[in-house]
């Protein structure tokens, strides 16, 4: 008897444990590409010292430096879907999407706001946190695309700090 209530209270505890799932996506696709940033695939992009006084207030930007993507090995000279770069962050971010200060004791009164153009990206939303490379039916021979990165007022009365931040890129063929 005390072994049969010993084996209906294993069962009845291991009926309680929930499975766990791993999800597995992949894509065949026509062609495949690479990209690269400033010509190399693991790039520092350096922002130019500023004074605390350029961002005194909240939402006020400053020191804008400007990056190239560049697309590379197509296997195809047009693209058979859109191609696009899409951006994943390495850590946190804002709710509005920007970059947080993530340097050692750095400030989070700053963030680093990406602009396609003058445009700022969103990280904070799949679909936003992407840009187009190509159009389907366009050449994808020497096709490049000026990226820039800024540094954002989350709040005033910053003070002096190391700003640092980082964040993945992929090809995602729509």
């Amino acid at each position: 008897m005390k072994k049969t209530l010993t084996a209906l209270a294993l069962i009845a505890t291991v009926s309680q444990v929930q499975a766990a799932e791993i999800k597995f996506l992949g894509e065949i696709v026509d062609e495949t590409c690479s990209l690269e940033v400033n010509g190399v695939t693991n790039p520092t992009v350096l922002l130019p010292s500023i004074s605390k006084k350029e961002l005194a207030s909240i939402g006020q930007t400053a020191g804008e430096a400007r990056f190239t993507l560049t697309l590379k090995g197509c296997t195809s000279a047009e693209a058979t879907r859109s191609i696009a770069a899409t951006f994943l962050p390495n850590g946190d971010v804002t709710q509005e999407g920007r970059l947080a200060n993530e340097a050692p004791g750095g400030s989070n009164k700053v963030s680093l706001q990406l602009l396609d153009e003058t445009t700022p990206i969103n990280l904070a939303s799949g679909e936003l946190s992407r840009v187009t490379m190509v159009e389907e039916g366009e050449s994808t021979v020497g096709v490049s695309k000026v990226l820039g990165v800024r540094y954002y007022a989350e709040a005033s009365g910053l003070e002096a700090t190391a700003v640092e931040s980082s964040m993945q890129y992929s090809i995602s063929y729509l």
